[in-house]
């Protein structure tokens, strides 16, 4: 898998039935952050049918906390997401970072 296959979009939330909701790239320190992925590939690609992605959230250059997920990749495209609290981040300029592509963000205490 490369960075083609992955978009990455951080948001407030997400559902399976309406995708992410509050997406930006700066937030406060209330609530969560999203890491939602959206993963695809055509026929000619040449995927395993499950992909470990590990998400990886920052405060500058400090990882702060790690998720892994197993994806299962049967039809594309795939979307996926993991969170964790903007507090944890904390304020400043953050980043969650995916095993194949990265999404900066800034957190601030109020907008």
């Amino acid at each position: 898998m490369s960075g083609k296959h992955l978009s990455v979009l951080i948001a407030r939330n997400a559902s399976k039935e309406d995708g992410p909701s509050g997406v930006s790239d700066k937030f406060t320190v209330e609530g969560k952050l999203v890491a939602y992925l959206t993963i695809k590939w055509d026929a000619t690609d040449a995927l395993p049918s499950q992909q470990e992605l590990e998400v990886r959230w920052f405060n500058g250059d400090k990882q702060v906390s790690a998720q892994k997920q197993i994806v299962d990749l049967s039809a594309s495209p795939q979307r996926v997401w993991v969170s964790t609290l903007a507090a944890d981040i904390g304020v400043g300029k953050g980043a969650g970072k995916v095993l194949i592509g990265s999404k900066p963000f800034s957190i601030a205490e109020k907008l």
